[in-house]
């Protein structure tokens, strides 16, 4: 298997590259303050989030809330599927960090375009056998080269899912994440795996986000 590269600005994705989780190491870069801090499991996660929103552009309200709503909504499916096997050395809370990392504000490269052209997207999800990418702008204002390019990169990369989230649909007017807005099995992150396994602290990624 290939061995993914993932950081806080790059990565690059190829076929049989494993899922990029919020385990995964390289796109988080803990710092040793920042673990010092880290009492208990609650405040793990709140590091977690506080490294996603850190991702994200000041006034990026509506990514914002769309990071923040997915992963309530991940927490509260892991309580749904494992509250009632809670133990000494695994809680429903750990399968938390198998859940996939939204890579926010992603540019991705288009394929033998002849030059450095990119797709742009909200939100870009990889789950090892899928790409999906998010946009949670009006399709209306998707227009000219942006639109093209869009259209050219779903063309070179069959494995790669468009959602786009039009305002009536993301946020509902309840401000809960919609379960049908994404596909089933981006919802059910832990299909497939054995344990969960925590954040790392460490990670490397030099490479671009470029799908193979």
């Amino acid at each position: 298997m290939a061995v993914s590269g993932l950081g806080d600005s790059h990565a690059r994705i190829a076929p049989g590259m494993p899922a990029f989780r919020l385990s995964s190491p390289g796109w988080a870069d803990f710092a040793t303050r920042d673990l010092e801090l880290v009492t208990s499991g609650e405040r793990l996660f709140e590091l977690v989030r506080e490294k996603l929103n850190t991702k994200l552009p000041t006034f990026a309200v509506r990514l914002r809330q769309f990071i923040d709503l997915y992963v309530d909504r991940g927490l509260q499916a892991v309580a749904d599927e494992f509250g009632s096997e809670t133990g000494p050395l695994v809680t429903a809370e750990d399968w938390i960090y198998s859940a996939f990392l939204p890579l926010p504000n992603a540019r991705v490269e288009i394929p033998d375009s002849g030059s450095s052209e990119f797709a742009e997207f909200s939100v870009v999800f990889w789950t090892g056998e899928q790409a999906i990418g998010v946009l949670l702008e009006p399709a209306a204002s998707i227009i000219g080269r942006k639109r093209r390019n869009l259209d050219r990169l779903a063309e070179a990369w069959p494995s790669l899912t468009v959602i786009e989230a039009a305002r009536d649909r993301f946020p509902g007017d309840d401000g809960v994440f919609a379960d049908d807005l994404l596909p089933p099995e981006l919802m059910r992150f832990w299909d497939g795996l054995d344990m969960p396994q925590g954040p790392s602290v460490s990670g490397v990624l030099e490479t671009p986000f470029v799908p193979r």
